[in-house]
């Protein structure tokens, strides 16, 4: 969408501009047009990208307006972990999360967004209580996979 549709809807939704993400940005964030800005936080995407990362940190100006201000940020080396190393440690160590998670209610056609991208997927808080009791406990690790305890 141009310029147009997004100053349109900006105005119809009493919005000052449109903040969005998901699309690599060499910069680690863009100015698509003058209300719409694109960010992404990944800096050198999949080993490959050579681009920025960036976060945004808005804040209100003196009119009332919102500030919105851009920290871009390169890509630090990774740890020395073997590929996949998190993805084998959840496998190895919690099988259980592998398999496809039961949804407490059945997907519908759309999602909450009047679309079908994420049919199936939930919120943290539609998983079954073991699961979802399973998948914090996954998580208590540190940058090297030992445990936090």
């Amino acid at each position: 969408f141009g310029p147009d549709v997004t100053e349109k809807f900006c105005q119809q939704n009493n919005l000052q501009c449109i903040v969005r993400s998901h699309e690599v940005k060499a910069a680690g964030f863009r100015w698509d047009h003058p209300k719409l800005l694109s960010v992404f936080s990944a800096p050198n995407y999949l080993d490959t990208g050579n681009n920025k990362g960036c976060f945004v940190k808005m804040s209100k100006s003196a009119d009332g307006s919102i500030k919105i201000d851009t920290t871009s940020y390169d890509a630090v080396p990774h740890p020395d972990l073997p590929p996949m190393h998190w993805q084998d440690n959840i496998t190895n160590n919690y099988p259980h999360l592998t398999r496809k998670m039961k949804k407490k209610v059945g997907a519908s056609s759309f999602d909450e967004f009047g679309d079908s991208d994420f049919e199936g997927l939930m919120n943290f808080d539609e998983w079954e209580p073991d699961e979802a009791d399973a998948f914090q406990e996954a998580f208590k690790l540190d940058q090297y996979g030992r445990n936090i305890e």
